[in-house]
């Protein structure tokens, strides 16, 4: 079941980050509580954000983030994912299927006409490629990160 996350999900989304950043091959800066917390309250009754979590009775195992808004150079709409993640060891593809159909559900119900999904994290790159361009996306490119010394 997958439904909006709430003030009252915050425990567990804070762990699954938790989890997410320890799993990562990518180096993401500390997790802050507190951000967290804040990042979640801006979403709620914002249209134009998504924070949403896959549930198996009764808990969250899974979650998923994303904006709404215009391009640089146009104000037509495009959706973007910013955070995307399963529970290792609750992984499936009806898991990572829900989450993807919310986000692109979403989309539609925002007015996005371009919707970007990708990954950063380096956690199993081929299937979540494979979900994607089963959903419809095609890859367009690559992603490289430099961190400051």
């Amino acid at each position: 079941m997958i439904r909006d996350c709430t003030e009252g999900d915050f425990p567990d989304l804070l762990r699954m980050g938790l989890m997410m950043r320890e799993e990562s091959a990518t180096r993401f800066p500390y997790i802050e509580p507190e951000r967290v917390a804040d990042s979640l309250m801006e979403t709620v009754d914002q249209p134009d954000r998504l924070f949403a979590a896959f549930y198996e009775d009764p808990e969250p195992v899974g979650f998923i983030t994303a904006v709404c808004g215009g391009w640089a150079f146009s104000s037509e709409k495009r959706a973007a994912c910013d955070l995307f993640y399963i529970e290792p060891e609750r992984r499936s593809f009806a898991a990572a299927l829900a989450l993807a159909r919310a986000f692109d559900t979403w989309a539609q119900r925002v007015g996005a006409k371009t919707s970007i999904m990708g990954t950063t994290t380096g956690v199993e790159p081929e299937a979540t490629a494979l979900l994607f361009r089963r959903l419809g996306y095609t890859q367009v490119g690559s992603i490289h990160m430099k961190v400051a010394s």
